[in-house]
């Protein structure tokens, strides 16, 4: 039989399952005997108790019926009517309770026979009591039939009792025996039940856990990179026999691959590596590195070769830049020298031609302030001239206002007489009027002051207006003779202005010819030192493309090198 590592596990599983199960059905037979004696002894007492009960209750009915015959009072039968009610459910207890028992059956019978037969004795003298006498129930009483009942009923119960008592004993001693059961059971079952674990464990360890720590060990080593580990060469036939071979063989295939990368980082580049299967995706992995690494090769021999031309024609492009560049050098100090010589002369003529071009500006500019000033002055003239006649004309219409205001003083003036008038009549009319018209008295006061003092104000201004017309005479005369007089002085200010205008105008050309000449040597020497900056950029730049040159130089050898280390590197795969 092929025995797995699962049916193992569950071998090991099933025996200690076993163990326990025996352990727990021999607990469970020994817990349910304790349990069935535990119960009959209740039963045992239940029936104790009840034959208690009955004897209780019988001896309540003779106190009764005792104190009934000696008292003759209905109140003492109070215990034998109880008994009575209680009786017949004690009795049907105690048969249900001996049912199970044949002879206790029997006994109870006869027991409940004895019970009738006193009960019965007890109401015949409890109704001779009452109907004859205590002397006819004492005499039943003295006949000592209700003794023997007594005594029958006292040896029935006893006979019960001692029967109760001897199960009660067989049920001890069958508890006593199944607690010592269990108590056997617990003692020497569980540690037989854990060492049958322990050997299972043991079993399953020594079978299974030591192979998986070898095979978990195996694994380690070869993660770690030793492709060499120690497997135990035991024939197994389970799972772990599979899964070492399964290690084993891994390991060879890591050896082998390992192998043929080595050959491959020395260079050899003609080895196939093996598939072990078509998933084998290490074998495939190194396939396809020793494919990529010959292409790679390849490029490399056709980039070296082309390394090789393009660094011999820098080499000889950069030797010959270098050369010019020099030669170039040489050329452009000579002429920086040559543009700073030319940069001073031109200095010094800009430096000439503004100091010209300054002067002739400053006449320029006075002969066109003069120009400027004859010019405002003509206008000032004509300014003056125009408003002469606008003062004339102002005086003209003075005149007019002059006899307007004679016009409006004559009609204030009547106005100022009319109002005296009304005045004076107001007075009048307040004066017939009396105590009512007291405030027209005041308001015809007022008109008459008014009035008199408009009087005085038209005097006055008709003296004003007497006095207007000898001095608007007397203006109009001078604003004539200062109008000839500034018509003369626009004449000659138009003659100097003339004058002045063509002198402007020379010396503004001189100016501007003075100012071309002085822009044309500022330009000119503008130009000598953006030409003089220019060369010195120049300079500059071909000393940067010297020094450039010589770091291409440089690099140019150091490619050189490169290069033949790729050749070396090259040379060292074989394909």
């Amino acid at each position: 039989m092929h025995w797995t590592v699962g049916r193992k596990i569950g071998l090991g599983y099933l025996i200690v399952a076993l163990a326990l199960l025996s352990v727990g059905l021999i607990a469970q037979r020994s817990l349910s005997g304790l349990l069935e004696a535990a119960r009959w002894k209740e039963h045992t007492f239940a029936v104790l108790h009840q034959l208690d009960q009955i004897n209780t209750l019988l001896k309540d009915a003779e106190t009764g019926q005792r104190g009934y015959l000696l008292t003759g009072r209905d109140s003492y039968l109070a215990p034998y009517q109880q008994a009575l009610r209680d009786l017949p459910s004690a009795l049907r207890a105690l048969a249900e309770l001996t049912r199970d028992n044949p002879a206790q059956q029997q006994r109870q019978q006869a027991l409940q026979q004895a019970l009738n037969s006193k009960l019965s004795e007890l109401r015949d003298t409890i109704a001779l009591r009452r109907t004859q006498g205590l002397a006819a129930a004492q005499a039943v009483v003295q006949s000592d039939r209700g003794k023997q009942w007594m005594d029958r009923i006292r040896v029935v119960m006893t006979d019960m009792g001692a029967e109760e008592q001897r199960l009660l004993q067989q049920r001890d001693q069958a508890q006593l025996q199944r607690a010592n059961l269990a108590l056997a059971v617990l003692r020497y079952g569980i540690p037989a039940a854990l060492l049958a674990m322990l050997l299972a464990a043991w079993a399953v360890g020594r079978n299974i856990v030591g192979p998986l720590a070898e095979l978990t060990q195996a694994a380690s080593l070869i993660a770690a990179g030793n492709l060499a580990p120690r497997l135990s060469s035991q024939p197994r036939r389970d799972e772990l026999g599979q899964l070492r071979e399964a290690f084993a063989s891994m390991a060879s295939s890591l050896r082998s691959k390992a192998s043929l990368a080595s050959q491959i980082a020395t260079g050899d580049l003609r080895v196939a590596p093996p598939l072990s299967s078509t998933q084998d995706e290490l074998g495939l992995a190194l396939r396809n590195m020793v494919e990529k690494l010959q292409a790679v090769v390849g490029s490399l021999q056709q980039g070296k070769q082309l390394m090789a031309g393009v660094v011999d024609t820098v080499s000889s492009g950069a030797q010959q830049v270098s050369q010019a560049t020099d030669e170039t050098a040489v050329a452009i100090t000579q002429l920086a020298t040559t543009i700073a010589e030319l940069r001073q002369s031109s200095e010094i003529t800009a430096q000439r031609m503004a100091e010209v071009s300054h002067n002739s500006s400053g006449a320029a500019e006075v002969a066109q302030d003069g120009r400027k000033a004859v010019a405002d002055t003509a206008q000032a003239m004509d300014e003056i001239q125009q408003r002469m006649h606008l003062v004339g004309e102002r005086i003209a219409e003075l005149t007019e206002r002059s006899l307007d205001i004679s016009a409006i003083i004559n009609v204030v003036n009547a106005l100022a007489e009319q109002a005296a008038i009304l005045a004076v009549n107001a007075s009048v009319e307040a004066a017939h009027a009396g105590e009512q018209g007291g405030g027209f008295v005041a308001v015809a006061q007022e008109m008459k002051t008014l009035a008199g003092q408009s009087k005085q104000a038209v005097s006055e201004v008709r003296r004003i207006l007497l006095d207007i017309p000898p001095t608007i005479s007397a203006l109009l005369q001078a604003t004539e003779q200062s109008s000839a007089a500034v018509h003369i002085g626009v004449n000659r200010v138009g003659v100097a202005g003339e004058a002045l205008a063509r002198m402007a105008s020379e010396a503004h050309s001189n100016a501007e010819a003075a100012q071309q000449i002085a822009s044309s040597a500022l330009q000119q020497l503008s130009g000598v030192q953006q030409l003089a900056a220019a060369i010195l950029q120049i300079k500059q730049d071909n000393q940067a493309n010297l020094h450039s040159m010589r770091q291409m130089q440089q690099a140019t050898q150091d490619l050189q090198q490169t290069n033949q280390q790729l050749t070396r590197a090259i040379e060292h795969f074989q394909r």
